[in-house]
């Protein structure tokens, strides 16, 4: 907490991207939520995920969103404003983590979008909009 008041003093705006650090995620945000607030920062803007806001319950939603809802909840209950941006994946995650499962897959890329194409994204053009 003590690097993130550091970091956030005299800011007005903090941007939040969540980590690859599943289930630590929701700690991890309240942190910066909470340190922002004790730094008189006003605003928090959040790249999120496509379908972080699906009705179900928490635990029957697709994994990706998951975490990104729970952030979105910790963000409204928290009294700062916001932006919220949610973003598909990142075009770089194609080669990073993507691209090296095809030797398992007989070379193909496998997906369960059904066919249906992916908007990936560029970090660079999301953070433009912030």
């Amino acid at each position: 907490m003590n690097s993130l008041r550091a970091v956030f003093a005299g800011a007005e705006a903090v941007t939040l991207i969540s980590t690859w650090a599943f289930g630590r995620r929701h700690q991890q945000a309240q942190n910066v939520i909470d340190a922002a607030k004790e730094c008189g920062v006003r605003r928090i803007c959040y790249t999120s995920f496509v379908g972080a806001d699906d009705p179900a319950p928490v635990d029957e939603m697709p994994f990706l969103p998951r975490d990104h809802k729970q952030t979105e909840a910790l963000i409204h209950a928290s009294g700062l404003e916001y932006n919220i941006q949610r973003d598909y994946l990142y075009v770089d995650n194609i080669p990073n983590f993507f691209a090296p499962s095809w030797k398992f897959c007989d070379n193909r890329w496998i997906s369960n979008s059904g066919g249906v194409p992916g908007a990936y994204v560029a970090r660079e053009v999301m953070l433009s909009g912030l």
